[in-house]
């Protein structure tokens, strides 16, 4: 699966019409780009398995990033990084959780402005639409 992420969306809707078989619960965009990031390495298993707990767990029928697990929250981009990046994808991800999302909030305590952290989220891969809670 991780070499071919444009079939991650189809294989997620069909997973989660078998873990949600009345259609209760629906991914936003940024949850399904979570699940496209993520390289997963245990295949269709780990994708099922993933699906069926945070269908088992969601309190409310939309789930957000928020409410994946904290390893598809912050996937890194399919992209190998270089070690100054990972650490300044980290730094950014810590600053958003802080800030709980507030991206001007997170841009000042990194001491940038917030079109900077808008162009490096785009750059590294985050997507900061939801909360990072």
């Amino acid at each position: 699966m991780s070499r071919a992420p444009e079939r991650i969306p189809g294989l997620v809707k069909q997973v989660l019409s078998r873990a949600d078989p009345h259609g209760r619960h629906t991914l936003t965009p940024a949850a399904l780009q979570a699940f496209v990031q993520w390289s997963w390495p245990g295949n269709l298993a780990e994708l099922s398995d993933t699906i069926a707990a945070v269908v088992g767990d969601a309190q409310a029928p939309l789930i957000q990033r928020r409410h994946l697990p904290q390893h598809l929250r912050q996937a890194p981009p399919r992209r190998r990084l270089t070690p100054l990046e990972t650490a300044e994808r980290e730094a950014i991800i810590r600053a958003l959780s802080t800030a709980e999302g507030n991206k001007s909030e997170a841009a000042a305590a990194l001491g940038i402005g917030r079109t900077t952290l808008y162009r490096r989220l785009r750059r590294l891969g985050i997507d900061a639409d939801e909360r990072f809670l």
